[in-house]
C-alpha cells in the first residue's frame, strides 16, 4: 500500500474520532458554537472516509479485471 494512503487513513480516522468526541461533549455541556464546528468537521471527515473507500474499491476492481484478463501476474526474466 502506498505510504500516502496509510497516512491519509490515519489522519482522517483521527479527525473523525476527535470530531465525534468533541461533538458529544459539546452537546452534553451545551456549547453550541463548538457543536456546530465539530458537527461540520465530522461531516466532512466522514465524506473523506467515503472517498477513500471508493478509491480502494476502484483499485480492487481494477486489479480484479486485470487478474481475470491474465494481465496481473508478475513475470520473471528467464535465467541464463
Amino acid at each position: 500500500m502506498p505510504r500516502w494512503i496509510s497516512i491519509s487513513v490515519a489522519l482522517v480516522a483521527f479527525v473523525a474520532l476527535a470530531s465525534a468526541g468533541g461533538y458529544v461533549l459539546a452537546r452534553w455541556y451545551e456549547w453550541d458554537a463548538v457543536a456546530s464546528f465539530t458537527g461540520v468537521s465530522l461531516k466532512y471527515s466522514l465524506y473523506m472516509v467515503v472517498g477513500l473507500c471508493a478509491y480502494m474499491a476502484a483499485v480492487g476492481t481494477y486489479h480484479t479485471i486485470l487478474s481475470i484478463a491474465g494481465l496481473d501476474e508478475e513475470r520473471e526474466e528467464p535465467k541464463a
